[in-house]
């Protein structure tokens, strides 16, 4: 079943966002399309929240949380390059939000839309420190396999369809996505060398790829 059409516009918004990244140099002109791509992609999320007459949960709420301290990510270094710390402080909340979200989840109960949201906000967090750690703290690009990889499924599958019936949810994909997250925050910590958060990047890399190949593999390719 091929993705829907909310899904597949949001990860093409998503991933214009990447080229705003790495390629604009101008500092005023990477703030206003920086500015837009990111604006474009709130409001595909404000579109899914109300597209649903599903009452808001507190996991819901959490998840909407997870988004904006995403976004703090990026305006802090918007206003202040050097401030990686308070960069990285907004990041690991966002990420313990994530755990908080599932256990909260657990407990009302599951729902599409907050399934949905859930798995969305995720992907938007791992985007954002994605770029954040290239075009702030100058990792090299192979960081951004991370957090693209979801967005490219979504396209390739509305291009190919699936050749298979849908790749049931795995575990193991989801706990590989939680470390994931844990390394793209760690790269953004400041005492790091370069080096060091280059390397927790590709990590993240091969986690993402190895998660999402059996994805790919279900699509048809003929």
């Amino acid at each position: 079943m091929k993705q829907d059409r909310w899904t597949l516009l949001h990860s093409i918004l998503c991933l214009m966002l990447v080229p705003i990244f790495v390629a604009v140099q101008d500092a005023l002109q990477f703030l206003w399309l920086s500015a837009l791509g990111l604006s474009l992609v709130t409001l595909s999320f404000f579109a899914l929240l109300i597209q649903s007459r599903e009452p808001f949960w507190a996991a819901d709420r959490i998840s909407i949380a997870r988004i904006f301290l995403a976004l703090s990510v990026v305006a802090v270094y918007w206003l202040e390059p050097s401030a990686g710390w308070v960069a990285f402080f907004l990041a690991t909340l966002a990420a313990i939000s994530d755990l908080v979200d599932g256990l909260v989840a657990r407990r009302q109960g599951p729902t599409a839309r907050g399934a949905k949201l859930d798995m969305e906000a995720d992907a938007f967090l791992m985007l954002v420190l994605s770029l954040c750690a290239q075009r702030f703290g100058g990792v090299f690009p192979l960081i951004l396999v991370p957090g693209v990889v979801r967005y490219a499924f979504v396209i390739t599958e509305s291009m190919v369809g699936k050749g298979q019936p849908d790749v049931p949810s795995r575990p193991k994909a989801k706990v590989l996505c939680a470390v994931s997250v844990a390394l793209l925050v760690a790269a953004q910590a400041p005492v790091l060398p370069l080096i060091l958060r280059g390397l927790l990047g590709a990590v993240a890399a091969g986690m993402i790829v190895y998660s999402f190949t059996p994805d790919f593999r279900a699509l048809k390719w003929n």
